[in-house]
């Protein structure tokens, strides 16, 4: 009941866009869900820095970003996850890595501090260390681009036939 009521109200929402915002809209969209392990991190690491060690949480940051890459991002592409964060993560993460920065600062855990306002800039770097890795392992079976086409096409904006053409132009190399 709900993903319906979603699914109607994004698709009215997104074809109000012009052709230029829809293909921007996309394609940001694309990239977060390349990498939305990372993007969440942005609100969640800074409050799981107050509980845990932050070897244990870069460790487990890491991995699910390589189960991510392996079998997620461009096998499953689940809109309203994405849709949904969006919000939360760009008006939430600059008060949240501030605001336990500050509580870190106050205990004079001034290495935790100063890693939790900067978060959003350390994510950046973690996302790029399993991207890396995995470029020449997955063959480029994943691509923003694929992946912009797949979102076009569950709304009505581009046909199948475009999105294994881009697959296969992908695959060639």
């Amino acid at each position: 009941m709900f993903t319906e009521f979603y699914k109607r109200t994004l698709t009215a929402e997104v074809r109000s866009y012009s052709p230029e915002e829809f293909v921007r809209w996309t394609y940001l969209r694309a990239i977060e869900w390349g990498n939305w392990p990372q993007f969440i991190s942005q609100i969640i690491v800074p409050i799981l820095l107050l509980f845990f060690d932050v070897k244990v949480i870069l460790f487990w940051l890491i991995f699910v970003s390589f189960v991510w890459i392996c079998y997620i991002r461009s096998n499953f592409l689940f809109l309203p996850l994405l849709t949904l964060s969006i919000l939360p993560v760009v008006f939430l993460k600059w008060p949240v890595c501030i605001g336990v920065g500050l509580y870190f600062f106050i205990a004079h855990k001034y290495f935790l501090g100063v890693l939790s306002i900067l978060w959003p800039f350390w994510m950046m770097i973690i996302t790029f260390i399993p991207n890396v890795i995995f470029a020449k392992m997955e063959k480029n079976k994943y691509g923003v681009g694929i992946t912009q086409k797949k979102i076009a096409y569950l709304f009505g904006m581009a046909e199948l036939e475009d999105i294994k053409k881009a697959q296969d132009g992908v695959n060639k190399f």
